[in-house]
């Protein structure tokens, strides 16, 4: 049971960094499920091959564009294309926030009140012109309850795709309930309470 509501240093240093590795790892299966829907426009196909393909692309726009042409020509574009082309709008907004996570400055702000003591900061960023003595993260800086909310929404791109990618393929879609769903942003005794969850419980000796 945890008792005091405040989120305290230590609690905030595992939260933001447990965040950071989740939103992280929500990307990966974004790109991975992306791969599926390109796999599902190949007939016949062989899976190996585009996949040496696929993960040969290194920068993530190139790997939606190419996802991009490969829906264009197959034979599912009539009826699934407008939803791939609103969720490929989609992605293309998210890589944004891929882009600040993957590329944020972290910063620690041990005076800042609780949930903005950790940050990641863009690389370039105007410097506020009255300091203040607390020290506090600059604009456009994502602290631990923003990078939860990323990942969540990541999440939720990944769900999505692979939904298309089990419709497309003739596949029972059992995630599409879940693609629905809007991810909310957990307010920061949730996320304390979540750490302490994750905690190994300790015995007495």
């Amino acid at each position: 049971m945890v008792s005091n509501s405040v989120m305290l240093p230590a609690e905030e240093h595992l939260a933001f960094h447990h965040a950071l590795g989740v939103a992280i790892v929500q990307w990966a299966h974004v790109e991975n499920s992306m791969f599926h829907v390109a796999l599902a426009c190949f007939e016949p196909c062989k899976p190996q091959q585009i996949a040496s393909g696929f993960y040969a692309i290194e920068n993530y726009r190139s790997k939606l564009n190419f996802v991009h042409r490969v829906f264009q020509t197959s034979k599912h574009v009539d009826s699934h294309w407008h939803e791939w082309s609103t969720l490929s709008q989609h992605l293309e907004g998210l890589s944004k926030k891929r882009n600040a996570v993957a590329h944020g400055k972290l910063i620690v702000y041990p005076h800042a009140p609780e949930g903005r003591r950790y940050a990641l900061a863009p690389m370039v960023y105007d410097e506020p012109k009255k300091k203040s003595a607390q020290g506090h993260p600059p604009p456009g800086s994502l602290c631990v309850r923003d990078i939860d909310l990323y990942g969540k929404q990541f999440s939720k791109a990944s769900v999505r795709l692979h939904s298309l990618y089990d419709r497309i393929s003739g596949n029972e879609d059992l995630l599409g309930e879940f693609a629905q769903q809007e991810p909310q942003a957990l307010t920061l005794a949730q996320l304390r309470r979540q750490i302490y969850a994750m905690s190994p419980r300790r015995t007495k000796s």
